[in-house]
Parts: C-alpha cells; sequence; structure tokens
C-alpha cells in the first residue's frame, strides 16, 4: 500500500514565454517565471521532503511523498534540472516527442543529458493531440508507440511512463497505455493517491499555474487541500458532461488550434 504522494506538474520555467514550449496563448498560463517557480521550490523544500521519482517510489517513508513533473519538454527544462539540482532533486520530464530538435524544445542531446543527470524521462505522446480521449486506442496506442520508441532510441533504456497530453482521460486511455507497456502513467487527476489497473501505476498531480497563490502551493506540498480539488475537478468533468459534442471545440479554442 503507497502512502499518500504529492505529485506537482509544471511545464515551462522562464522570463521570456516565447523562448520555451508551445508558442499557444493557452500555454500562457503554464509559464513560470523563474522568481515566481523558485519561490514554489522553496515553499516545496520547506517541507522537507526530498521528492521522490519512480525511481524509488515504493520505498517506505514515514510520510507523504513528493514528486515533481514537468510536462511539454520545451527548453527551458535545462533550467529547471539546474535549480532542482541545487537542492539534489531529480524530476521527471514527459517529452512531445514530435517537438524535438524544433527551436523552443529540447534537442537529443538535451534530453541524453538530463537522463545522464539522473531525471526520469517518459512520453507525453508524439504529437500531443488534444482532447488525447477523442483518438481511438489504435491512435492513442500509435502515440504512445511511437513516442516510445523514439525515446527508447535516443537513451538506449526501457521507457515505463508516460504523462497524459492535455490530462483528459477515460478507461480507453488507460488501456492504450497498458497495451503500450507503460507502467506508470502521470493523469491530471487532482489526487494525492496512487491506484493500479493490472500493472498500470496511475498517479494523479496537481497543476500551479502563473498566479496561483504560493499559500495553496504550500498546503498541497504539506498533503492539504485534496478534497478541495477533487470537487473543482468533478464541476470541471459536469461541465463537460453538459456540453458533451460541443467539447472537443471547446478544448481546440482552449488550445488555440
Amino acid at each position: 500500500m503507497y502512502r499518500d504522494v504529492v505529485t506537482f506538474l509544471y511545464h515551462e520555467v522562464s522570463n521570456n514565454p516565447n523562448s520555451t514550449g508551445f508558442l499557444r496563448k493557452s500555454n500562457i498560463p503554464y509559464k513560470h517565471k523563474e522568481e515566481d517557480f523558485v519561490k514554489n521550490i522553496e515553499v516545496i523544500k520547506d517541507t522537507q521532503i526530498i521528492p521522490s521519482t519512480i525511481k524509488d517510489i515504493n520505498i517506505k517513508s514515514e510520510k507523504h511523498k513528493i514528486m515533481l513533473t514537468f510536462d511539454d519538454g520545451g527548453k527551458s527544462a535545462m533550467y529547471i534540472a539546474d535549480v532542482l539540482e541545487k537542492n539534489n532533486w531529480q524530476a521527471h520530464f514527459f517529452i512531445t516527442t514530435s517537438m524535438i530538435g524544433k527551436n523552443t524544445f529540447l534537442n537529443k542531446n538535451n534530453i541524453r543529458e538530463l537522463f545522464e543527470r539522473g531525471h526520469v524521462i517518459g512520453s507525453h505522446s508524439h504529437s500531443h493531440p488534444t482532447p488525447f480521449n477523442k483518438l481511438t486506442i489504435r491512435e492513442m496506442v500509435e502515440e504512445w508507440s511511437t513516442s516510445i520508441n523514439i525515446l527508447e532510441q535516443i537513451l538506449n533504456t526501457k521507457i515505463s511512463c508516460g504523462s497524459i497530453p492535455g490530462g483528459d482521460m477515460d478507461k480507453r486511455t488507460i488501456l492504450s497505455a497498458q497495451q503500450s507497456n507503460i507502467k506508470y502513467l502521470f493523469t491530471s487527476e487532482p489526487t494525492n493517491k496512487l491506484w493500479k489497473k493490472n500493472d498500470l501505476t496511475l498517479i494523479g498531480r496537481v497543476c500551479p499555474k502563473v498566479g496561483t497563490k504560493i499559500s495553496k502551493v504550500r498546503r498541497l506540498a504539506n498533503n492539504r487541500g485534496f478534497a478541495k480539488e477533487m470537487l473543482i475537478r468533478r464541476i470541471k468533468n459536469f461541465i463537460r458532461f453538459l456540453l458533451g459534442p460541443l467539447y472537443p471545440l471547446y478544448v481546440k479554442i482552449r488550445h488555440g488550434s
């Protein structure tokens, strides 16, 4: 049985949001300035809990665990790694492989360097389609498999984890991850609980956006406030239900595509 695991989801960190990651307007709320990100890190550091990765998730601990994850694979990952390593921390970096080598994204050498520095590399799909769960299972498996194959060729190691683009998850998404031999699937469910589907471990995450109050980050880092986060998530899911067939259009507008 796992203890509670507080997993934070971030994306880009840069004082110039146009220098890293996806350049859509919808991504701006996920691009922290350097000073604000460091404040987040200091609050997490105040818990005196050293962030874990999937490599040591099964090690017993007296308190809850914390994990750090970064989606998309933008160039600011190298700066992020520098900040984390000042505290001897490792994190998970999930790569959108169709973007490798693009102007605002990591290249192959960057990815190898992050891996060699002890960070966990995972798949964020190949082309980042949203909403992801509107693909067929076959299309989802193709996204995972293509991405995993590219990363395994770059790193010459097995890739066992992935994160869902846009956080759009359902039973079919889970099945696609299982069929792609993913062992750890990071979701956008704002929970501190891990749960299992056969050999697949699912991990919820909370996502501090630009402007999120540092007091909220502190509560979450100290394993508090998750009931409220889950309630907000349920309300959003209800809106999704009400929109019905219009929801994919809403997502496209939200993501600026």
